[in-house]
């Protein structure tokens, strides 16, 4: 199966960097530009995969990578806890740039994230995503660490780096691209002291050079953020109910469930 994701342009990119990896000596060579997804992955092999993954098997293996998953009472929805939960006093790095207001206000009283079966799925399609190409980075290169996890005292801000190499920061994206990818992938820089990083999806890559502009954007978003959190920390739903009526429209249609339904199951657990 490992040889089955590797996608056929593979051989040529390992051909081109040499299969054998450098020795320590070497080990601070500039890394150079990385492949898109689609010329070293077999992404579709990865996704029939996934496919066939019973829910019940996703949530065993989320486990085993450091996700904690439970079912709702609800049809097809689910909580989560993992590195980034555990610091609720902290900006999560996946919520730089969150425009959800609602999401954010689960996230701020009861340290959860909120997951529909497919986006489980999808999470899943990720992580193998990204497991396959740490392998083929490795064949180039030994100092690359994966799921590196991320304390930015500093900043006040948390999160898990997909890879990490001797010069740079890769953040690996197996969906569409999106501005929050910049400003997650900045705040891993910062916090890891790199000055470069990539931004890797399935067709194309991103180098992000830190600089004074690149920093002030982070800094910003992450204001933004604990601005709003210390905000809705004082709402009650009812408040928040009033304040972004148009907010819960949209996070009611999107999970099928009346968010005070959803408070009421996520207090009487204990959340």
């Amino acid at each position: 199966m490992a040889i089955e994701i590797l996608g056929a342009s593979f051989w040529r990119y390992a051909t081109t960097m040499g299969t054998k990896r450098r020795s320590t000596s070497e080990l601070y060579i500039p890394v150079i530009k990385p492949p898109p997804l689609k010329d070293v992955v077999n992404l579709k092999k990865i996704n029939e995969l996934v496919k066939a993954f019973t829910p019940n098997d996703v949530i065993a293996t989320l486990l085993k990578r450091g996700i904690v998953v439970w079912p709702l009472p609800f049809r097809g929805l689910y909580v989560s806890q993992d590195y980034e939960t555990r610091h609720r006093d902290f900006v999560w790095a996946s919520q730089l740039g969150l425009n959800d207001i609602v999401t954010y206000f689960i996230h701020t009283k009861y340290g959860v994230k909120l997951y529909r079966e497919e986006d489980l799925y999808r999470i899943l399609y990720g992580l193998l995503v990204h497991e396959a190409y740490e392998g083929i980075l490795r064949l180039t290169m030994e100092e690359v660490k994966a799921e590196v996890k991320v304390y930015d005292l500093e900043l006040g801000v948390v999160g898990v780096a997909d890879l990490v190499v001797n010069d740079a920061v890769i953040e690996i994206k197996s969906g569409k691209s999106s501005p929050r990818h910049r400003l997650q992938l900045t705040a891993y820089m910062k916090a890891l002291n790199k000055q470069k990083g990539f931004l890797v999806y399935q067709d194309s890559v991103f180098e992000i050079v830190i600089n004074s502009d690149v920093l002030k954007e982070l800094r910003d978003a992450v204001n933004r953020l604990r601005q709003l959190r210390e905000e809705l920390s004082l709402l009650s739903l009812e408040d928040v109910a009033k304040r972004y009526p148009n907010a819960i429209s949209k996070f009611q249609y999107r999970y099928g469930v009346e968010l005070i339904e959803l408070i009421k199951v996520l207090e009487s657990e204990g959340f």
